[in-house]
């Protein structure tokens, strides 16, 4: 952050006293000029959006968070579930959702 002061003073005529006047200009940093060690930065950022992703899946109403957590494996799990019409059907599904889990992967 750039502070730069600018400092003017004013005789008030009262006794000989002086009223100083401090004006304070603040400059966003410049975001283009990056990280002091770009790998650890990286690494900071991921960490963060993870943090953030988490505490976001947390606040989610409950179907936004099945929405966006189980529907999407689970309808793919239902529509090979459907192609095969194993015998077993749930063992086929269970057996599909722990193959194809996105976290695993």
């Amino acid at each position: 952050m750039c502070i730069r002061d600018r400092v003017s003073t004013q005789s008030t005529g009262n006794f000989g006293s002086t009223m100083v006047k401090t004006e304070m200009n603040l400059e966003a940093p410049d975001m283009r000029a990056g990280y002091d060690n770009p790998e650890q930065g990286q690494a900071a950022e991921a960490a963060a959006m993870s943090l953030q992703s988490n505490l976001d899946l947390e606040a989610l109403p409950i179907r936004a968070y099945l929405d966006h957590t189980v529907v999407p494996v689970l309808m793919q799990g239902l529509s090979a579930l459907v192609k095969a019409r194993p015998s077993n059907p749930t063992v086929f599904l269970a057996q599909y959702l722990l193959d194809n889990d996105p976290e695993k992967n």
